[in-house]
């Protein structure tokens, strides 16, 4: 099932790279659990964040990381501010995220 969400690449303090955290049990429902090795592709000016381990692969192979949100243990993953700046987002930039089971396909929302 298709599911769609919208998000802020946020400048967390001053000085610091800005950066994109998706984090949450949701994660973990569409199946990007904590040790799970996520393949990044960029297309048409989208990001496509894939489980599957023959999924294209343009950037560095993520890695699901464990982060403690309200006292509880959640799938956290960070696109960080290389591959930002690389795919063109800019801080304060609405994206949309369309969630179906293994993928995510990030892009600007106009």
């Amino acid at each position: 099932m298709r599911q769609y969400k919208e998000m802020i690449i946020r400048h967390p303090k001053p000085y610091w790279s800005p950066k994109l955290e998706l984090n949450g049990k949701w994660l973990d429902k569409l199946g990007f659990s904590i040790g799970t090795t996520v393949n990044a592709h960029f297309q048409d000016g989208c990001l496509f964040l894939s489980t599957d381990p023959t999924a294209k692969s343009d950037f560095a192979v993520m890695v699901v990381k464990p982060k403690r949100v309200r006292g509880r243990i959640r799938p956290q993953l960070v696109i960080d501010s290389i591959m930002i700046r690389r795919l063109g987002y800019l801080i304060n930039q609405r994206l949309g995220l369309t969630l179906e089971q293994n993928s995510i396909q990030i892009s600007v929302v106009s």
